[in-house]
């Protein structure tokens, strides 16, 4: 899988996949690792199966003065582990185990840590699936995940760079001349 690079925004499709793929062969579920979009989990699924969503994000500035401010994007992606038993006690300890399954297999990959610039929180919620009439849990596992995003403005959204810039200086009293200097700023200068 393809991760993006941090100049371009990570999307929510791409971390969900992302996630899937590093999932998959690592919790009691094996490859039965699903996009919640697009395979909802049924009723008559073979369990255990893991479920990867990312229910929300948010945004806020970071850094002050820029032309283009960057962006603190904290993405939730929660991970929900489906599991049947045949007893409560074994249903717990199911749930139980997926939970760590979870956490273990994304928290010890180094290169999904590095995708983030932080991994500030981990909630798990693990229960029993009250919606099903067979003897299931669900280990939901949710990380709070930030990365920085740039904030560059499209190609053609029809705005120049800077050039030049041109610093002026002194004058503050009769005294003091003024100095004008201008500075160009592309990269052919």
């Amino acid at each position: 899988m393809s991760i993006p690079s941090p100049a371009h925004p990570y999307t929510a499709t791409a971390i969900r996949l992302d996630a899937i793929a590093r999932l998959v062969g690592r919790t009691a579920a094996g490859a039965r690792v699903v996009d919640s979009l697009t395979t909802p989990v049924q009723d008559e699924d073979e369990l255990p199966l893991v479920e990867v969503f990312t229910p929300s994000a948010s945004e806020e500035p970071i850094g002050r003065g820029h032309a283009w401010p960057r962006m603190l994007v904290r993405t939730t992606l929660r991970v929900a582990g489906h599991v049947e038993a045949t007893n409560e006690a074994a249903l717990g300890a199911a749930c139980d185990t997926m939970a760590r399954q979870i956490r273990r297999a994304l928290l010890t990959d180094p290169a999904w840590l590095r995708m983030w610039r932080a991994v500030p929180a981990v909630e798990v919620e693990t229960g029993r699936d009250a919606e099903s009439a067979k003897l299931r849990g669900l280990a939901g596992v949710t990380f709070t995940c930030e990365w920085e995003d740039p904030y560059l403005p499209d190609d053609d959204a029809g705005i120049d760079p800077l050039e030049e810039l041109r610093l002026v200086s002194g004058g503050a009293s009769d005294q003091a001349p003024v100095i004008e200097t201008d500075v160009p700023l592309s990269e052919d200068a």
